[in-house]
């Protein structure tokens, strides 16, 4: 048994929690009151953003590529953009951040390797994915584009099966088709 002198200092610690936590709960009661509608606004907006395509930008200076690209991935849920140099290539970005990347090695104005690098540099576009596209197979090719930060290749010709597994693997489940 606890002695009387100790039992009624615990007591009057106890009760002067519990008078602290009853302003801290209705506080914190008051606080859910408040955001409430901001976080409803924000599920919902997160919600639309979840059911909107996603955009994947494709830099590429051969229109005949784009427009194979186009038809391959009509029936994949997304939403292609186009640019056909590094200079467009950057005024897009600096219009829309896209979800993914399909970035051709040889450019008319510059190498899609130098552009994945200079990418990846900038934290605000560091994290979109870049996946390299090329006529070439040669393993330097590859190697600078995976150092450069690109998380894949894929070599021209284009596959219907093989592009609709790349994008899906790098959009995380958006656009499936």
């Amino acid at each position: 048994m606890l002695p009387a002198a100790l039992f009624a200092k615990l007591r009057a610690h106890v009760g002067e929690a519990s008078e602290r936590a009853i302003p801290l709960s209705e506080w914190v009661d008051g606080l859910r009151r408040e955001v409430s509608p901001q976080l409803d606004a924000a599920r919902k907006l997160q919600g639309l953003a979840a059911q909107r395509p996603a955009c994947v930008l494709v830099v590429d200076d051969d229109r005949f590529q784009c427009k194979l690209l186009e038809r391959l991935l009509a029936d994949f849920d997304c939403r292609l953009q186009f640019a056909h140099s590094g200079a467009e290539a950057f005024a897009a970005l600096a219009r829309e951040r896209p979800e993914l990347i399909l970035m051709d090695v040889q450019l008319p104005d510059a190498d899609g390797v130098a552009i994945t690098r200079q990418l990846k540099a900038n934290p605000a576009l560091a994290g979109i994915p870049v996946i390299m596209i090329t006529g070439h197979s040669e393993r330097n090719i590859l190697q600078a584009s995976l150092a450069a930060g690109a998380v894949d290749f894929v070599v021209k010709p284009f596959e219907r099966e093989r592009m609709h597994a790349k994008l899906a693997k790098f959009l995380h489940g958006r656009g499936r088709g």
